[in-house]
């Protein structure tokens, strides 16, 4: 297992203008809230990422069993959408989280609170895209294909409490990471996850599950 706290948090205002106006060119007056809020967020941005590999030992109907080196077997409950797990012999499960600074810090306007809350859900993206190129290192050294990551409550029919089974594979606490007997991860903008990799997976990029996410239909961040 290993924790990484040196991802890169540059975000251009050009790509948080291209999200929040997709194909279309931003207001004058957002997109100097945009160069306002992004002033205010870089320096609070705190990335860290902590990962595991794990094997996939099982996978069946509407589960999937993982066992990390030393630790009993983990079954989740992935729903309908297990077969995603269906190639993979190994999976690196992922929390990733860009600390609580963001989120605590006062911001008056209302629009810029907005953007500012928009630009902590762009930095954490790249910090699932450093697990996500860790995992694509990992697969092509094998050669074998790389699997969608997926996540527990955004991945229909995956409920949240299946967190407490990924979160107990990592050493959170130590990434200054907490969890909730309920399965809400702290702080509040990180998330856990896994991919998995093996011979059974054509790709060898990280996929994208968006068609397949309850928050699909009002997701500015959907990449499908």
């Amino acid at each position: 297992m290993a924790i990484r706290r040196d991802v890169s948090m540059l975000i251009a205002p050009a790509e948080v203008t291209a999200a929040l106006c997709p194909g279309r060119p931003c207001p004058p007056r957002l997109v100097r809230v945009v160069e306002i809020a992004l002033r205010s967020a870089q320096p609070l941005l705190d990335p860290v990422m902590v990962y595991r590999w794990v094997a996939v030992t099982a996978v069946g109907g509407q589960h999937a069993v993982v066992q990390a080196d030393g630790d009993p077997p983990g079954r989740l409950e992935i729903g309908p959408h297990a077969r995603l797990l269906a190639g993979a012999h190994q999976a690196l499960v992922t929390a990733v989280s860009i600390g609580p600074q963001l989120d605590e810090a006062d911001c008056g306007d209302r629009l810029e609170a907005y953007v500012r809350d928009c630009i902590g859900v762009m930095a954490l993206g790249k910090v699932a895209a450093a697990a996500a190129a860790v995992t694509e290192a990992e697969a092509r050294s094998r050669q074998w294909g790389v699997g969608p990551r997926i996540s527990p409550g955004s991945l229909a029919g995956w409920r949240m409490a299946d967190i407490q089974v990924l979160g107990g594979c990592l050493p959170l606490s130590q990434a200054g990471l907490d969890l909730s007997p309920e399965g809400v991860i702290y702080p509040l903008k990180s998330a856990v996850g896994l991919i998995g990799i093996g011979p059974g997976y054509g790709g060898s990029t990280v996929g994208s599950v968006c068609h397949l996410c309850r928050y699909r239909e009002g997701c500015w961040r959907r990449r499908d």
